[in-house]
């Protein structure tokens, strides 16, 4: 049974018009190895009980939203990198927080890279705040605000990474982006964080982000 949060974004995602070719699903933890393929069962054999049950459910969730776009599920295998490596013809992103377990879903001739991110709308530790943000993240914003404002940061980062990365295939810092959540803007910035991504690779990105009942939502895609 899925809590009151999952089902107030299940409610969010229901209303709102995604961009176009794209199926969302979100599913409950769930610790059970015969709902994997044998590729996604070997990966994560040595896990955690938590961690397979977010990774089950995350997968579940992805073969959801597989069918609802017409395509026949398959094995989401790991990454080195625990990056999911979508079948032919797809590219999606999976998040998990709070024991919700979602992933969207898109055909790969319509878009680059998906990324989504849920997070719980708290505030972080202070220690972290330099780490995720930069001094002009946080300009233009009144002090009451600032305590939830480095994790909203932080989401919106998140979803941005994935879908860029499903892109470029290369890695980065948080530096490396420069976020204006009122323009729902990325800019990547001269920090020596993004200094191995092409320049022909560092244009600006956008992105959403909703926060319904306690929970931040980001999602950016990059169409073709």
């Amino acid at each position: 049974m899925m809590s009151p949060e999952a089902e107030s974004i299940r409610t969010l995602l229901s209303q709102m018009n995604l961009p176009s070719g794209m199926s969302w699903a979100m599913s409950d933890p769930v610790d059970e190895s015969g709902l994997l393929f044998p590729e996604e069962a070997r990966s994560i054999a040595r896990a955690v009980p938590n961690r397979r049950a977010e990774f089950t459910g995350g997968r579940v969730a992805a073969r959801k939203a597989m069918w609802a776009l017409g395509v026949q599920p398959a094995a989401i295998k790991m990454a080195e990198n625990r990056a999911p490596v979508w079948p032919d013809g797809l590219v999606g992103s999976i998040t998990h927080a709070d024991e919700i377990c979602m992933a969207m879903v898109g055909p790969s001739d319509r878009y680059c890279g998906i990324g989504i991110d849920l997070e719980p709308d708290v505030p972080m530790d202070a220690e972290l705040v330099a780490e995720i943000c930069k001094p002009e993240d946080l300009e233009g914003v009144e002090l009451a605000e600032q305590s939830l404002l480095p994790k909203r940061i932080f989401s919106a980062k998140e979803a941005v990474y994935k879908a860029h990365f499903a892109l470029a295939g290369v890695p980065f810092g948080f530096h490396a982006l420069s976020l204006d959540l009122v323009a729902k803007r990325a800019v990547f910035t001269d920090h020596p964080e993004a200094q191995a991504i092409p320049i022909a690779l560092r244009r600006d990105l956008f992105f959403e982000q909703w926060i319904c009942d306690g929970m931040i939502l980001s999602l950016c895609t990059i169409p073709k």
